[in-house]
């Protein structure tokens, strides 16, 4: 099978590593890359790519999730055939151990090609060897289309670095809580990576809080508000960015950036 080249990996040395988290599952993540490698070379490609979806499943605390999840994966994968984006951020690989990010590239390539996927690891919830690991993990899959990064916890220099050279049409932000999901998007605002046209989505969530929605679809005064009530957050966001939410009852909803204020 053929495996990722080097160059769609950025150059990790400039970026710092969060020290508290060194050397937490190592051994959870070594075992899974091993088992990963022990697959059967004569498998398919698809099988293989399926074989390392199981075992990353084993791994995840929601796998008695698992139908829920495939459900919302499958909700994207025909938004994505609608929509056809050809660039595309997931923010938060680790959350998942990658699950995510490997099975919608694979959706994804059922419909074409000629996109790219390029997701970021928050090093502030890894680190950099468990990160490494994953990596490798992804590697194994050989879908080219997917160029792995590192984030860490002030990522402002390193997203203002990939939005120079990519135009993101899809943001796909994978769940932590209630708190991290919007202070995530106020991030990407803060950055000026959501522009009008672009499009959030948001994974993996099964609870019943509203605040990411509230956040997005509320009015400028009412968003201004959230930087009291997120008393923690690094970023103040733009309250003079509208969004639309998808009139649609299916779980991940589609918010479309449709204008700034002046």
């Amino acid at each position: 099978m053929s495996a990722i080249s080097s160059e769609n990996v950025l150059d990790f040395l400039s970026l710092s590593t969060n020290k508290n988290n060194t050397d937490k599952k190592d051994s959870k993540y070594e075992k899974l890359l091993s088992r990963v490698k022990a697959l059967d070379n004569m498998l398919t490609v698809k099988k293989q790519r399926q074989a390392i979806l199981n075992l990353i499943d084993e791994m995840l605390p929601s796998e008695h999730l698992l139908k829920e999840r495939i459900s919302q994966y499958d909700n994207v994968a025909q938004l994505f055939r609608t929509e056809k984006p050809a660039c595309i951020l997931l923010y938060g690989v680790e959350e998942d151990y990658g699950y995510s990010l490997l099975y919608l590239a694979m959706k994804f390539l059922e419909c074409k090609s000629d996109f790219t996927i390029y997701a970021a690891y928050d090093l502030a919830k890894i680190s950099r060897s468990d990160a490494n690991v994953i990596n490798s993990v992804i590697v194994c899959s050989g879908i080219k289309q997917i160029k792995t990064y590192y984030s860490h916890q002030a990522s402002a220099n390193f997203l203002t670095k990939l939005s120079v050279k990519h135009r993101f049409e899809w943001i796909i932000i994978n769940h932590q809580d209630r708190f991290n999901d919007v202070d995530n998007v106020k991030m990407l605002e803060s950055l000026s990576l959501v522009q009008p046209g672009i499009a959030l989505l948001k994974i993996n969530d099964f609870s019943i809080d509203t605040d990411f929605e509230d956040y997005l679809l509320n009015s400028p005064m009412v968003k201004q508000l959230y930087a009291a009530k997120f008393k923690n957050s690094k970023y103040s966001g733009r309250w003079n960015i509208l969004y639309e939410g998808e009139d649609s009852s299916e779980n991940p909803k589609l918010y479309r950036c449709v204008d700034f204020l002046d």
